[in-house]
């Protein structure tokens, strides 16, 4: 039975809608088919002899692509002592990582080569455009499809094996509604992958502009005309000749986090935030809860992290206690105005990573952090640089978190235009 599509000035749509029958798909253009894609597709499993073709990648990000293009020269282009048995690839191959399909890891290549065998490789059927099955197969609604279809037990070991793969139902447009509609999605999505770049670079652009700005005023103040002098320090240079060097250890207290002894799984009386690395990084994050034993950090103390992958990591305290993979800066009221600080550890940062010591998980050692000299320009200059940077960091912040939320809308608007194209939704031809 046919429908009258839905109206919608906004959008063109096409003139006639059927019910497919089938939830996940709902309504598609009257004159569009409905298959399972055992009928569209058949699986390829020639295998390498030599092993010597190029080697192929599949991800959500990138599609399909020649691995050895998009590593480093320190990687390994594989840990397989040999690729010989690896499967063929033909260029308009669909080729799908079995246990990441459901994210999108899978793609029609535009290369002969070989791939690894724990991949499904399938041929696809001549009088079909393996560009619009490359648009439909990675859309939302065959993601999710996909997902549903996996066979597994929790979300990183599904399987989409060719079996459950054949069975699922794919849209089947006219040959040429399927090359309009691919080549439609082509320019739309090259426009906003454009635009997407031009504000990603923009971004780039402030944070540059916001480390120059911050090195500059803390490193010569805010004064262009102030004489400079010789600090004596090789990694320091020049700074204004008024300002003083000193040896960290008059200007900090460095204390060793320690692990508190009782947890509870909800906020209790008197108590206080526990300062691990997760809480910190995300305001939503789960929170533990500690009794007010082990080191007390206040706002504005700085706290070093140095589990391994994040060692010299600095980020500014809450009010909490410190975990053991965190050490904790305290700094001197005498010398230093609170909010001067965190610019200042920003630039000196370099510095005093090379405090953290050890093979493994690296620790701080508080000696040599202590014995590391630093430019001190006096308080009321130390205020009038804090003021200013959090007034025009702020100002810079704003602009990126800016352009991040239109990065995001448009990455948005580009899922639904795919998905909304190759389901018939929208009209484009």
């Amino acid at each position: 039975m046919t429908n009258t599509a839905p109206q919608n000035n906004s959008i063109s749509t096409y003139n006639q809608y059927k019910d497919t029958g089938i939830p996940w798909l709902g309504q598609i253009p009257a004159h569009w088919e409905v298959v399972r894609f055992k009928f569209l597709f058949k699986e390829r499993n020639e295998r390498s002899i030599m092993g010597n073709e190029d080697l192929l990648s599949v991800s959500q990000y990138t599609g399909v692509t020649i691995k050895k293009h998009r590593i480093t020269e320190k990687e390994l282009l594989t840990n397989a002592n040999s690729l010989e048995g690896y499967k063929i690839v033909k260029k308009k191959d669909l080729v799908s990582n079995i246990m990441l399909a459901w994210n999108g890891s899978l793609g029609f290549s535009k290369y002969d080569g070989i791939t690894s065998p724990a991949y499904s490789v399938y041929k696809l059927n001549e009088g079909n455009d393996s560009d619009f099955f490359h648009y439909l197969v990675r859309s939302e609604t065959y993601k999710s499809e996909f997902k549903r279809k996996s066979s597994g037990i929790i979300e990183s070991r599904l399987r989409l094996y060719t079996e459950d793969f054949f069975n699922i139902y794919s849209i089947l447009p006219p040959k040429p509604e399927q090359t309009a509609i691919a080549h439609f999605l082509d320019r739309k999505t090259t426009q906003i992958d454009q635009a997407i770049a031009q504000k990603q670079a923009l971004i780039n652009r402030l944070k540059t502009y916001k480390q120059v700005l911050i090195q500059q005023a803390v490193t010569k103040g805010l004064n262009p005309d102030a004489p400079l002098k010789d600090s004596g320090v090789e990694w320091i240079g020049q700074i204004p000749a008024h300002w003083e060097v000193m040896r960290l250890k008059y200007l900090i207290s460095f204390h060793k986090g320690k692990v508190p002894s009782v947890f509870y799984n909800e906020e209790k009386v008197n108590t206080l935030p526990y300062l691990s690395m997760e809480y910190l990084r995300e305001e939503n994050g789960k929170t533990q809860w500690v009794k007010n034993n082990g080191i007390k950090a206040n706002y504005g103390d700085i706290l070093l992290l140095w589990d391994g992958s994040n060692a010299g990591e600095f980020i500014k305290s809450k009010e909490g206690i410190v975990s053991s993979t965190l050490a904790l800066l305290s700094f001197n009221e005498k010398y230093l105005v609170n909010n001067y600080t965190w610019y200042l550890v920003k630039i000196i940062e370099k510095e005093l990573r090379k405090g953290t010591v050890g093979m493994g998980i690296p620790h701080v050692n508080g000696d040599k952090l202590k014995n590391l000299q630093v430019f001190l320009p006096p308080k009321p200059e130390q205020t009038a640089i804090a003021n200013f940077l959090d007034r025009k960091t702020t100002q810079i912040d704003h602009t990126i978190a800016l352009q991040e939320k239109e990065i995001k809308r448009l990455q948005t608007y580009k899922t639904v235009l795919i998905d909304q194209a190759v389901t018939g939704k929208i009209k484009v031809i």
